[in-house]
């Protein structure tokens, strides 16, 4: 009985660990980069990204930001640039407004730096066009590190309600684990 009893409680601390070690790892800081920063060296095509509507319609979008898990603060900026087939039909920055969800693919590995991590930010964004106004938006961005599920695609995605660029065409973004201050 004694040893069963001991077994239960351990079981149980090792549990206990295991979701304390979880929540810590949900509580750590991201930084994000899209289209930007050092990215732009990797490869040609790397800065910006850029998606595509079902009607043709292009958006390209590079900025950088930090979010952490756990937490619906999260900020960052950019710029946009919607394309169609005449040209440029809006171009301006956008604001971070809201963390919608974070889900972590793990960390890249090797030869990559140990803070590069993989996964799919949802963040709820402000575009404002160099023509005035506002408009509120979903922005995602996924990055192809660590165990990558079936489906998921290295780029953004803009959901603008009555435009949605849902698919990623080019550019490459990356996931960071910062130390908080």
């Amino acid at each position: 009985m004694y040893a069963l009893t001991l077994g239960i409680i351990l079981l149980s601390l090792t549990l206990t660990n295991v979701a304390r070690a979880n929540n810590e790892e949900e509580q750590v800081s991201r930084q994000f980069l899209a289209g930007a920063g050092p990215l732009c060296s990797v490869q040609p095509d790397a800065c910006p990204d850029i998606a595509r509507a079902s009607n043709g319609d292009t958006v390209a979008i590079a900025g950088s930001g930090k979010f952490t898990p756990g937490d619906d603060d999260a900020s960052g900026r950019g710029t946009f640039t919607h394309r169609n087939s005449a040209g440029v039909v809006a171009s301006g920055k956008w604001k971070v407004e809201e963390l919608v969800s974070f889900t972590s693919f793990g960390l890249a590995g090797a030869p990559f730096p140990p803070t590069f991590e993989g996964g799919v930010v949802v963040l709820r964004i402000e575009l404002r066009p160099s023509s005035g106004g506002e408009i509120q938006a979903l922005l995602t961005i996924t990055c192809e590190f660590g165990s990558v599920p079936p489906g998921a695609h290295e780029g953004i995605k803009l959901n603008v309600g009555f435009l949605n660029f849902d698919h990623s065409v080019s550019g490459l973004t990356v996931f960071i684990q910062v130390a908080d201050d």
